[in-house]
């Protein structure tokens, strides 16, 4: 289906599915946009770093793959870490009944971006 401006509608199909070309790609959407499926396409049409914008965006099946075959992989926890990550540290919070300074939500935080880039980045032999 076409709207006339030279843009297709393809539906029941995702945009990771339809053998695009790019270098990055940023799922930000909806949880588990990214299949295996869209994974391969994204890995043949030279895409080279996938950072997740969504949470968990990507299922576990095509973030096996990807981490196969991308130079860089960053889950949500790690790209989108600012807004993820700090929720659960005041659910921890709160459920905990405790105050922390804003030095000490920082920390937390930092400790959680740095164990995740980590993750992002081991095995990671072409960069």
């Amino acid at each position: 289906m076409s709207d006339g401006d030279g843009l297709e509608y393809h539906t029941g199909k995702s945009v990771w599915e339809l053998g695009l070309t790019c270098d990055v790609a940023l799922p930000c959407a909806t949880q588990n946009e990214i299949q295996l499926e869209g994974a391969k396409n994204l890995a043949a049409g030279g895409c080279w770093c996938v950072a997740e914008g969504a949470n968990m965006p990507t299922t576990n099946e095509a973030v096996d793959y990807l981490k196969t075959k991308v130079d860089i992989y960053i889950p949500a926890k790690a790209a989108n870490a600012g807004g993820v990550a700090t929720s659960a540290l005041e659910m921890a919070q709160n459920s905990a009944r405790l105050f922390w300074s804003s030095e000490e939500v920082d920390e937390k935080l930092k400790r959680n971006h740095d164990e995740h880039l980590r993750y992002s980045l081991q095995d990671r032999t072409r960069l």
